[in-house]
Protein backbone atom coordinates (compact mmCIF):
# COMPACT_ATOMS: atom_id res chain seq x y z
CA UNK A 1 0.00 0.00 0.00
CA UNK A 2 1.33 3.73 -0.58
CA UNK A 3 1.68 6.22 1.81
CA UNK A 4 -1.46 7.93 -0.03
CA UNK A 5 -4.42 5.16 0.05
CA UNK A 6 -2.62 4.40 4.29
CA UNK A 7 -3.57 8.19 4.70
CA UNK A 8 -6.87 8.15 3.14
CA UNK A 9 -7.62 4.93 5.19
CA UNK A 10 -6.54 6.59 7.91
CA UNK A 11 -8.49 10.10 7.44
CA UNK A 12 -11.51 7.54 7.25
CA UNK A 13 -10.86 5.83 10.44
CA UNK A 14 -10.82 9.05 12.37
CA UNK A 15 -14.21 10.22 10.14
CA UNK A 16 -15.78 7.15 11.51
CA UNK A 17 -14.26 8.28 15.19
CA UNK A 18 -15.48 11.94 14.50
CA UNK A 19 -19.32 10.28 13.70
CA UNK A 20 -19.50 8.11 16.63
CA UNK A 21 -18.37 10.73 19.27
CA UNK A 22 -21.13 13.19 17.45
CA UNK A 23 -23.86 10.63 18.35
CA UNK A 24 -22.64 10.08 21.61
CA UNK A 25 -22.89 13.85 22.23
CA UNK A 26 -26.34 13.68 20.42
CA UNK A 27 -27.45 11.34 23.17
CA UNK A 28 -25.85 13.43 25.97
CA UNK A 29 -28.06 16.23 24.35
CA UNK A 30 -31.26 14.06 24.43
CA UNK A 31 -30.49 12.56 27.95
CA UNK A 32 -30.10 16.80 29.14
CA UNK A 33 -32.66 17.52 27.67
CA UNK A 34 -35.66 14.87 28.48
CA UNK A 35 -34.28 14.77 32.33
CA UNK A 36 -32.21 11.53 32.39
CA UNK A 37 -28.70 13.37 33.40
CA UNK A 38 -27.94 16.48 34.82
CA UNK A 39 -26.16 19.04 32.73
CA UNK A 40 -23.23 19.33 34.90
CA UNK A 41 -22.60 22.73 33.95
CA UNK A 42 -23.24 23.10 30.34
CA UNK A 43 -26.04 24.08 28.43
CA UNK A 44 -27.77 22.00 26.33
CA UNK A 45 -27.38 23.46 23.09
CA UNK A 46 -23.57 23.07 24.03
CA UNK A 47 -23.98 19.37 23.31
CA UNK A 48 -25.87 20.50 20.16
CA UNK A 49 -23.12 22.49 18.98
CA UNK A 50 -20.14 19.56 19.36
CA UNK A 51 -22.68 16.95 17.55
CA UNK A 52 -22.94 19.08 14.57
CA UNK A 53 -19.63 19.89 14.25
CA UNK A 54 -18.27 16.50 15.05
CA UNK A 55 -20.88 14.90 12.77
CA UNK A 56 -19.76 17.48 9.69
CA UNK A 57 -16.02 16.75 10.37
CA UNK A 58 -16.66 13.10 10.24
CA UNK A 59 -18.56 13.21 6.88
CA UNK A 60 -15.72 15.72 4.95
CA UNK A 61 -13.15 13.31 6.48
CA UNK A 62 -14.80 10.09 5.54
CA UNK A 63 -16.32 11.28 1.69
CA UNK A 64 -13.03 13.70 1.65
CA UNK A 65 -10.35 11.35 2.51
CA UNK A 66 -9.03 10.84 -1.14
CA UNK A 67 -9.12 14.74 -2.37
CA UNK A 68 -7.09 15.32 0.86
CA UNK A 69 -4.69 12.33 0.55
CA UNK A 70 -3.72 14.34 -2.90
CA UNK A 71 -3.13 17.42 -1.50
CA UNK A 72 -0.66 15.91 0.89
CA UNK A 73 0.74 13.33 -1.18
CA UNK A 74 0.92 15.28 -4.55
CA UNK A 75 1.87 13.16 -7.76
CA UNK A 76 5.42 14.63 -8.88
CA UNK A 77 5.07 16.27 -12.21
CA UNK A 78 8.49 15.85 -13.94
CA UNK A 79 10.47 17.97 -16.26
CA UNK A 80 10.66 17.40 -19.68
CA UNK A 81 14.28 17.14 -19.14
CA UNK A 82 13.98 14.23 -16.94
CA UNK A 83 11.71 12.53 -19.24
CA UNK A 84 14.47 12.29 -21.90
CA UNK A 85 16.92 9.71 -22.09
CA UNK A 86 20.25 10.72 -22.16
CA UNK A 87 22.50 9.94 -24.84
CA UNK A 88 26.40 9.02 -24.55
CA UNK A 89 28.62 11.93 -25.49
Amino acid sequence: MSPLVIFALVLRCIGVWQLVEGIGMAVTWFDIHEGYASNAGYLAMAYVNQSVVHLLMGLVLILGAPVIARWCYPSRVRDKREMEIPQGE
